[in-house]
């Protein structure tokens, strides 16, 4: 039974690092909006698709705002596409259902885990359709 104004438990989180959250209700993408850098919130069943984007396509990504392609929002990685980054962190691009423009796009501080719990979950979703 819910109760008025009872605080929300938890919720458990499968993956986390400084630019994402996902859980099993929702991926949260930290500091999206430019300029204030709110997060965007995206329900597990409003993904449509996910694919590792690959980094080798100069200009292709952004540190934050419209790619250069008009294709993709990227949320904030200012060090996005620099040798800074590690060999497990990644860019992702999501497409989201019922929006058809643009795809939202991030970094991930360690791709193999992140890509593996969201097909888990994707998969999940497909099978309980």
């Amino acid at each position: 039974m819910n109760t008025p104004n009872a605080p929300e438990l938890p919720r458990p989180v499968l993956y986390e690092d400084k630019f994402v959250s996902l859980t099993k209700e929702e991926l949260t993408v930290f500091t999206y909006y430019f300029p204030f850098g709110s997060n965007l919130v995206i329900p597990i069943g409003n993904i449509a698709s996910f694919a590792e984007h690959n980094r080798t396509h100069l200009g292709s990504s952004k540190g934050w705002g419209m790619g250069i392609d008009f294709q993709t929002w990227w949320a904030s990685d200012l060090w996005r596409g620099t040798p800074l980054h590690d060999g497990k962190s990644s860019n992702v691009l999501v497409k989201r259902r019922n929006v058809g423009w643009p795809s939202v796009g991030f970094s991930v501080d360690d791709r193999d885990i992140f890509l593996q719990q969201l097909e888990q979950l994707m998969q999940t979703m497909s099978d309980n359709l």
